[in-house]
């Protein structure tokens, strides 16, 4: 799949989720809620997009997120991700949040995001995988994406949406 066909599912598997308008749509408490707070309520899609500069202090806050936020900001990470391939923090910090932990579970609020959106992870992280492979990233980025896009192809297949 290019690129282009990618986004196009992402934004579909991602659609029905609406912006969170109040506090208790998006943060769901722990030691970043006001950042979380401070850096999301109230924004588009396109006005986070718009703001850039990804790294670990927004991408880091997608744990602290209810389902909600998480649907409704995660695709502009996504989307970022593919145009900014060589980000390795940003990278860092979203694949250590998509990844699933030690016990084989993801966290709670991707958990929540059901098989559309799992299944449109699982073919952008397999994209990702590739286009790091093509620009010779580091082995240790390539591997996190190919493990991502494993975990949530296998979790959805047979699945229906």
């Amino acid at each position: 799949m290019n690129q282009t066909h990618i986004q196009t599912m992402i934004e579909d598997a991602f659609r029905g989720f609406q912006m969170p308008q109040h506090e208790g749509d998006l943060d769901a408490g722990g030691i970043d809620g006001e950042e979380v707070l401070k850096n999301y309520l109230g924004l588009t899609r396109e006005q986070v997009a718009a703001r850039g500069g990804w790294g670990h202090l927004y991408t880091e806050e997608f744990s602290y997120m209810k389902p909600q936020g998480v649907g409704y900001y995660l695709p502009v990470i996504m989307v970022y991700m593919m145009e900014h391939c060589d980000d390795d923090v940003t990278w860092i910090y979203l694949g250590g949040y998509l990844r699933p932990r030690e016990n084989g579970k993801i966290w709670w609020n991707l958990e929540a995001l059901g098989v559309k959106a799992h299944q449109a992870v699982g073919v952008w992280a397999e994209w990702l995988a590739q286009r790091l492979l093509e620009l010779d990233a580091d082995v240790e980025a390539i591997q996190n994406a190919e493990s991502i896009a494993a975990y949530y192809t296998n979790r959805t297949r047979g699945l229906s949406q």
